[in-house]
């Protein structure tokens, strides 16, 4: 985690799944004098962050009907607060591999995330990076993507996972 926040300069959070929501597990400050709220035991909807999105995308369908049933939170006007539009974000995360939390869960802040898996492929968790969204531009997503798609692979590793 270090690592990826030596090489991004932003905000690592490292989040595992529990009952409908995602845990902050570990937290490590990017460099800069901006400081995010997030904190080690948060438990965050998952449809409003990165970590969450990309958790929920591997989820089995009956932990998502669950989280559906629920319902879905919206903490800004750009949170995905419907069924079918969520669904259809998290086909996205699949296809990419990773998240995109765009204003959602914070407006002025955007974040990437990978999702972790355990020895058997079933999710564990996630990575992910947070900074200002002016300091992550859309056109350089993919790029961070890519690094942390290489970190989540190395941890999952270490839970076991073959992929």
């Amino acid at each position: 985690m270090e690592k990826l926040r030596d090489e991004t300069h932003f905000t690592v959070h490292l989040c595992t799944y529990d009952n409908g929501e995602s845990i902050c597990l570990e937290k490590i400050e990017g460099f800069g004098s901006v400081r995010f709220l997030s904190y080690v035991g948060e438990r965050k909807p998952l449809n409003v962050s990165a970590c969450g999105k990309a958790i929920a995308a591997f989820l089995p369908e009956h932990e998502l009907q669950k989280l559906f049933a629920k319902g879905l939170v919206s903490l800004t006007d750009n949170s995905i607060s419907s069924e079918s539009a969520f669904r259809e974000h998290l086909k996205q995360i699949r296809e990419y591999g990773y998240s995109i939390d765009d204003e959602e869960g914070e407006l002025g802040v955007r974040c990437v995330g990978t999702p972790i898996f355990r020895d058997n492929q079933q999710i564990f968790g996630a990575i992910s990076i947070s900074t200002l969204k002016g300091n992550l531009p859309m056109q350089k997503v993919a790029e961070y993507g890519d690094k942390l798609m290489g970190t989540a692979k190395i941890l999952s590793g270490f839970l076991g996972s073959k992929t």
